[in-house]
């Protein structure tokens, strides 16, 4: 049983829809936030079929009902805008590949929750996702997909289909978060008016379980989402034939630039750790280096995923993604069913992101009743020593940037300042998208090409402020519940932060899950996962603004390299 985290008991992710954050719902309707007007959305969004001659005149008439749709859905403007024009440019697709006149049924509904459009056309394979361009390679369109960036391609029984999952508004995380605290206080305080012994018994027989049930939870998911999350990317991105020369320079920079944010974290340690020892503890001596890589291989396939050992789970899912491909074609079905299980995963990490708030009000109760807020100690520190640790690895990527290109770093910051604050704004890799595409092609004139692939790939592998922060996050807790840290333990914290940076999808309830892993492996108790996502809420808008903002430097270094950078349009003062 995890228990809750009272004080350690000695001193030890073109089409572009606005909301999809790295961090969690705290606006999920379970605090009644929102619920009569969910209901009466949920009334109106009936699943409804209509059928349609592909002409002109029936776009014209789908894109109505598309905006008719997502008012009712609930959608923000821009993003219904973007919708309509995605459909009509899958419309317009088909039209041109000779499908004028053929049915086409526009299908709209709530799939679990989550408002949904179809659009489908009978007729040979034509998938408007593709991408010719040889340069950059047909991996494009799987990445932006996998990002929400564009609707979903599928080809069933002859049939065509686009599905366009739609988002929401979505409320300030802060202000849900703030009012998710408040209410825990609320009731912890006016619980204390109860006697002790009913405390107690509340306690151990309901809150106590529910909050050991959402860790098993985690637990139970944290395994499979980085096996299949390692296996599929590898299989994925490694192939030479989709990915292209542009995306092999870009990915080898981008993983530079994650290690290099992963060594400069570790130097924080002394700032939030507990300190070093070459006593026994996990990780061992240095001598244990040897050990630990060896412990990688696991003795069955069931065992790490019984145990819970990360580092043999992605010793597997490397194993299982190099075995994928090497045998190519051979294993087509093995990789779609991996895809179906990347999805399935992803929707269960949907389902924890909505009871995330639950449990933070859970762990404030228990904390109040028990006047046990130790573990919260220090927070600000925390805070400080991220901050300053992302300013500084910011300043030096934008004065690198600006020496070996030989422009001005105020020119560099002030170009990409407006990405910088829309992120800060919204917390949305999604909803800064179009504003990155537009600054980093007409601002900082990296060739189109080039932004149309290493946008996406980047704001899925270009996460070394995410790098910074799992890592300061382990150090923190590991000073909070005095776990015994080893050279060793230092380094194979990196690894996994940097491993689990890229690891998770963008999609709500995935810091949870990254957090359980990170904990798990480091030996810091699971009870820290919920006082780590309170933390987070208050870092999301933070983390995706400097990431967001970082993305466009490393770009315009692989872009030079590439001769893919005009040079006149870096340099020009276009204010």
């Amino acid at each position: 049983m995890g228990g809750f985290p009272i004080a350690p008991q000695a001193p030890f992710g073109s089409f572009a829809p606005a909301g999809a954050t790295r961090g969690f719902p705290i606006a999920s309707g379970l605090f009644g936030f929102r619920g009569g007007e969910c209901k009466e959305e949920m009334r109106e969004l009936e699943t409804v079929r209509r059928r349609f001659q592909l002409t002109a005149v029936a776009c014209d008439e789908i894109s109505d009902l598309i905006i008719s749709f997502c008012d009712k859905a609930g959608v923000d403007p821009n993003d219904t805008i973007r919708y309509r024009l995605s459909a009509e440019d899958c419309l317009m697709h088909w039209m041109e590949r000779g499908f004028e006149g053929h049915e086409v049924i526009l299908q709209t509904g709530t799939r679990f929750g989550t408002p949904l459009m179809i659009l489908e056309a009978e007729g040979p394979r034509e998938d408007p996702n593709a991408v010719e361009n040889e340069e950059v390679g047909a991996y494009c369109g799987s990445v932006l997909v996998s990002l929400n960036l564009k609707p979903e391609f599928s080809y069933t029984d002859g049939v065509n289909r686009m599905t366009f999952r739609l988002k929401r508004k979505s409320r300030n995380q802060l202000v849900m978060l703030a009012a998710v605290v408040l209410s825990a206080l609320a009731v912890g305080f006016l619980g204390l008016l109860l006697p002790g012994q009913i405390r107690e018994k509340i306690t151990s027989g309901m809150l106590e379980p529910l909050y050991d049930a959402f860790l098993n939870l985690l637990g139970c998911v944290a395994g499979p989402l980085v096996f299949i999350s390692v296996a599929w990317g590898i299989y994925g991105i490694g192939d030479m034939e989709t990915l292209g020369r542009v995306g092999k320079k870009l990915i080898l920079r981008f993983a530079r630039v994650m290690l290099a944010a992963g060594c400069f974290a570790a130097v924080c340690f002394p700032l939030l750790g507990p300190g070093l020892t070459t006593g026994a503890g996990r990780g061992g001596k240095l001598s244990g280096l040897a050990e630990m890589v060896l412990g990688i291989i696991p003795s069955s396939i069931v065992e790490p995923f019984a145990s819970g050992n990360m580092m043999q789970i992605i010793f597997l899912a490397v194993a299982m993604g190099i075995g994928l491909l090497y045998l190519g074609r051979r294993t087509e079905t093995v990789a779609k069913v991996m895809d179906q299980l990347n999805a399935m995963v992803s929707l269960a990490m949907r389902v924890i992101g909505k009871l995330v708030p639950a449990a933070i009000f859970l762990v404030i109760v228990v904390m109040v009743w028990s006047k046990s807020f130790e573990t919260l100690g220090n927070v600000w520190k925390f805070l400080a020593v991220y901050a300053g640790a992302v300013l500084v690895f910011a300043a030096l990527m934008v004065l690198w940037t600006a020496w070996r290109r030989k422009v001005s770093p105020w020119l560099l910051i002030r170009k990409s300042s407006g990405i910088f604050m829309l992120a800060l704004t919204t917390a949305s890799e999604t909803a800064t998208f179009a504003a990155s595409a537009d600054t980093c092609e007409n601002r900082f004139g990296i060739d189109s090409s080039l932004v149309s692939f290493g946008l996406p790939l980047g704001t899925m592998m270009h996460c070394p402020v995410l790098t910074i922060y799992y890592l300061l996050v382990i150090f923190f807790f590991a000073g909070r519940y005095g776990v015994a840290c080893s050279p060793v333990w230092l380094v194979v914290s990196v690894f996994v932060a940097i491993v689990m940076a890229v690891a998770a999808p963008p999609v709500p309830g995935g810091s949870a899950v990254v957090f359980a892993v990170l904990f798990a492996q480091m030996g810091i108790p699971p009870e820290a996962v919920t006082p780590a996502l309170a933390i987070d809420a208050l870092m999301d808008h933070f983390i995706v603004a400097f990431e967001q903002m970082l993305i466009p430097m490393s770009l315009i270094n692989a872009s030079a390299k590439l001769g893919m950078l005009k040079m006149e349009v870096l340099k020009g003062d276009d204010r």
